[in-house]
């Protein structure tokens, strides 16, 4: 992009792109269907059925939106017109680069989440693996318990004096 924008590439090889964007979103959106409609074949003959999935909304259009808003901009500066107007241009430019950081913090907040979510499905995953051993959750519940002989030793004086230790 930043060399079409030099003027060292034509506009086709940034066209090809946005294409591939949009393929590759609708792509998504097309696993996305997959994948539901095989969890309900897999639920079919089970007690209960599959349990109801609900449409979601596609998360990514807005970022697509302003993805392409970020591509096609560029495109305004070649103008003739605005290219004599400072004002635009400048607006233009800041318009730009409030984009791009719109789209590297959905980015960056992407990734987050993503590993967010696994650390906890790994942490559920242990918890789970540990419910299912008994020696296990007997044993980890005491761990951080203190011995009784400390326990009386941290007792305040009148304490000991009702159970009867000086």
């Amino acid at each position: 992009m930043y060399g079409w924008y030099l003027g060292h590439l034509t506009v086709w090889p940034l066209l090809v792109a946005v294409g591939t964007v949009f393929r590759t979103l609708s792509a998504v959106g097309s696993v996305r269907r997959y994948k539901a409609w095989a969890a309900e074949w897999e639920a079919m003959g089970r007690v209960g059925g599959a349990p109801p999935q609900l449409a979601k909304p596609n998360p990514f259009m807005r970022t697509t939106m302003m993805a392409a808003a970020l591509i096609g901009l560029p495109v305004a500066f070649s103008l003739p017109v605005i290219q004599d107007n400072v004002a635009v241009l400048s607006a233009l430019h800041w318009a730009w680069g409030l984009l791009a950081l719109y789209c590297l913090w959905r980015l960056l907040n992407g990734v987050w989440q993503r590993r967010r979510k696994s650390a906890r499905r790994k942490r559920e995953a242990r918890i789970e693996k540990s419910l299912d051993d008994p020696i296990t959750l007997a044993v980890a519940g005491t761990a951080d318990c203190p011995t009784r002989a400390s326990a009386q030793r941290n007792l305040p004086d009148y304490c000991l004096q009702l159970i009867g230790r000086d």
